[in-house]
Parts: C-alpha cells; structure tokens; sequence
C-alpha cells in the first residue's frame, strides 16, 4: 500500500498560520484521520484491500482496491468514517469536551451531505444503483452533487462573512477542485458510452 502526501496542505497551513486559526484545524485534522482510520477497519474487517494512502489538506484519503463486493458492505465502510466521529463525540460528551464534541460532529455530519466524494455521496450512489440503471445513477449523482455544491458555497458565503473564518472558503474551493475533477471523469465516460453507442449502430 502506497503513501502520497498532497502538497497542498502545507500552503494551507502556512494560510492558517497566517490567521491565526492552526489549533481548530489541527484538532479537526487530527479527528478527520481518525474518521478515515475507522473506513480503514471496516474495510479490513468486510474483506477490502486497501490500495493507496493519501495525506491531504481535509485529512487522510484511503483507497481500497476495485473489487465485486456486495452493496451493503460498501454502504457499510462509507458509514464507518461518520459513525466513528458520532461514537467518539458520545464518548467526549461524558468526558465534558465540548470544543472536541463538536469537531467531530462536524466532521461527521459533514461528510453525510451527498456529494462525491464525500461518504454521503457514496452511500447515495451505492443506493441509486440499487434502484437504477449505472447509467441513471451515475447522471443523478453528478447533477445533484453539483446543485449541493453551489448551495453549500452560497451557505459558505455567508458563513465566511459572518464567522470571519478563514477555513470556510478555503473548505468549500478545495471541495470545488475535487468536484470540477469527478465532472471531467463523468463527462469522459459519458463520451466513451456515447462513442460506444454510435458504433453499435453503425454495426
């Protein structure tokens, strides 16, 4: 298994550090690579194989490797990352953490707005192709996660002006360049089916 490193997080830093806002993001850093590490051990434990380690500016990416596995254990890995934050926030919640509590319900809440690639994506397009065709599904979920994007920027917008939050924006552009890429992909696909499509008639 292969370990990457993006160099964006460490212009991202220098930014906080900058602002002054490095604690909250170290903290929620710390816990976004606990999320991943709990995908990790489902993973492991449903028979996955992991393929690639990525250590990037929203914290750790893994992925496992492409295989035939049956839907509920890939709905089951893409919940295992927000359940583990919502275990560790009950846990902190008795420990009196207020400030670690709320990191990691963001975290976790966060990741279950349906956007790819964030896991509420996944679990929205693990159920879409139960109820679709591939072809419906993937369509679906490339024009809802780009009108959930453009929703949370407006929502951001406002957020960054009102909290004075630096993270925010820089959040929402970096969650814009994993969109914009999961577009190229789809729109690349599309024009493969569609070249397909045409042979087959012309045969």
């Amino acid at each position: 298994m292969s370990l990457k490193i993006d160099c964006k997080i460490f212009a991202l830093i220098l930014l906080l550090l900058i602002s002054g806002q490095t604690h909250i993001y170290l903290l929620i850093f710390a816990f976004a690579i606990i999320h991943e590490l709990g995908h990790l051990l489902c993973g492991l434990i449903l028979g996955f194989k992991p393929q690639s380690m990525k250590l990037m500016p929203m914290g750790l990416s893994i992925e496992f490797k492409k295989q035939n596995q049956k839907w509920w254990k890939e709905l089951t890995v893409s919940l295992a990352g927000p359940l583990t934050n919502f275990l560790l926030a009950s846990i902190f919640v008795l420990l009196g953490q207020i400030t670690i509590v709320y990191a990691n319900l963001l975290i976790g809440l966060f990741n279950l707005i349906p956007i790819i690639p964030l896991d509420g994506g996944r679990v929205f397009a693990v159920i879409l192709k139960r109820l679709y065709s591939y072809n419906t599904a993937e369509k679906y979920i490339h024009v809802t996660t780009n009108a959930i994007m453009i929703l949370l920027t407006m929502i951001a917008s406002i957020g960054t002006i009102y909290f004075k939050n630096i993270a925010i924006p820089l959040i929402i552009a970096y969650l814009w360049i994993i969109v914009i890429q999961e577009n190229r992909k789809y729109k690349t696909k599309r024009n493969i089916q569609k070249s397909i499509e045409i042979m087959q008639k012309m045969c």
